[in-house]
């Protein structure tokens, strides 16, 4: 893996291109510096000793995998003209020589499910909390006979956990139409993902991620 070369700085962020092989993940957690000084100034901390300095959403990396662009955004920092700057940090690349596909048949919603695959695991329950089944069982008090577990009212939502890093993307299907996918949220290892509520309660889930992730950190230095 390439060290990283400099290719702008402008407003607040600056923009790394780190060049290399087989890239799949840019590890936005990895991210820290020994020394971040613009025009003589340590911008890393603020003064309560929080960090001032992060990834950019959605690192850009080339569909081949030979390079990536990091952006680091600084909070704040000098404005205008930059006479001098030293860099010395690192961050971290996943590298993957290609992908996996597997697919899972007939789940009915409106039965609990778990399936794990690879370093991962889906299902229509939160991982994190008891919240789908709650509302569940309360959409049957009511009499709504089309809820099912991860029925969020407008939308299904199916969770996954483990090593997220891996997660390519996550498909679902009713009688081999794919339903839309909308937003989705992730905390505490988790990631929600929602889709078009189905018409019924059976569907097929099509799950695409890395193989054999391997970690290499790459200094990032000026």
């Amino acid at each position: 893996m390439d060290k990283p070369q400099q290719c702008a700085m402008a407003s607040r962020s600056i923009l790394f291109k780190v060049e290399g092989r087989d890239i799949a993940v840019v590890d936005s957690e990895s991210l820290k510096f020994s020394k971040l000084e613009i025009n003589g100034e340590d911008v890393r901390y603020n003064r309560k000793g929080e960090e001032k300095f992060k990834l950019g959403s959605f690192p850009k990396i080339d569909e081949d995998g030979n390079y990536a662009f990091v952006d680091i955004i600084l909070e704040d920092g000098p404005f205008g003209f930059i006479s001098s700057s030293k860099i010395d940090g690192s961050v971290d690349i996943l590298t993957s020589k290609g992908t996996n596909k597997e697919v899972k048949n007939n789940i009915d919603l409106k039965k609990a499910f778990t399936w794990k695959v690879g370093s991962l695991e889906v299902s229509n329950q939160s991982f994190n909390k008891s919240e789908s089944a709650d509302s569940f069982e309360s959409a049957l008090k009511e009499g709504l006979k089309s809820a099912f577990l991860g029925d969020t009212g407008d939308n299904l939502a199916i969770y996954v956990t483990g090593n997220l890093d891996s997660l390519v993307e996550l498909k679902a299907y009713e009688n081999g139409s794919e339903l839309n996918s909308g937003w989705s949220t992730t905390s505490q290892n988790e990631k929600a993902q929602r889709f078009d509520k189905p018409n019924g309660s059976v569907i097929d889930i099509e799950l695409t991620y890395w193989d054999g992730l391997e970690r290499v950190t790459v200094p990032i230095t000026l």
